[in-house]
């Protein structure tokens, strides 16, 4: 299969979060997906919400062909990165409310495609990881950070997905950990060395 690498287009929908107390060096995501069901792969850069765009502007029957709305598979959901057991920390970024948060998730795990993000920079006593913000809209960021000494390749968007869902599933409303009802913020990491945040975005 041929892969294609584009530009963001000007059609974007909203930037990626620029956030500065992400611990590491911001790097925009890229994915490796289909504008067209028998299309070659293409490789763009941005959140889900941006990239979505750049498929619609370059498919307009991008939800028909892709079956966008469709429930997910069976070899879908297969393909999600179990995070029941990961580590997570609970309102240690600005915290949002859990409102819009489903909406990222959702767009994570319809998308196709494959994430990449790149290694960790290293230098004289420090180490630095990437992290890339997939999702933000409505102040709700999703951002995906990769601990490995390797570029990382995820399954599929919807293993991401499942990192703000754990996120949200053990930080939501955590009066011990200062969450007031329907708040939530955190960071769930995967032991295969990548980890997933949910916090208060700038979109």
């Amino acid at each position: 299969m041929k892969f294609f690498v584009l530009p963001l287009l000007a059609a974007a929908v909203c930037a990626v979060p620029l956030d500065g107390d992400i611990p590491g060096i911001v790097t925009p995501a890229q994915w490796v997906g289909q504008a067209f069901l028998e299309g070659p792969g293409i490789q763009l850069n941005g959140t889900v919400q941006e990239v979505y765009a750049q498929f619609k502007e370059l498919n307009p029957n991008y939800d028909y062909d892709l079956s966008i709305d469709a429930v997910e598979t069976e070899s879908a959901l297969s393909k999600r990165t179990d995070f029941g057991s990961a580590r997570t920390i609970c309102n240690n970024f600005p915290s949002i409310g859990v409102g819009h948060l489903d909406d990222g998730i959702q767009y994570l795990r319809r998308i196709g495609g494959r994430p990449q993000l790149r290694p960790p920079s290293f230098g004289s006593g420090y180490v630095r990881r990437h992290c890339s913000g997939v999702s933000c809209s409505y102040s709700t960021a999703i951002w995906w950070c990769n601990d490995s000494k390797q570029t990382k390749t995820s399954n599929s968007f919807g293993s991401i997905a499942e990192g703000a869902r754990r996120t949200w599933g053990v930080c939501a409303g955590r009066i011990d950990q200062s969450l007031s009802p329907g708040q939530v913020s955190g960071q769930a990491f995967h032991p295969t060395d990548w980890n997933v945040i949910v916090r208060k975005g700038s979109c």
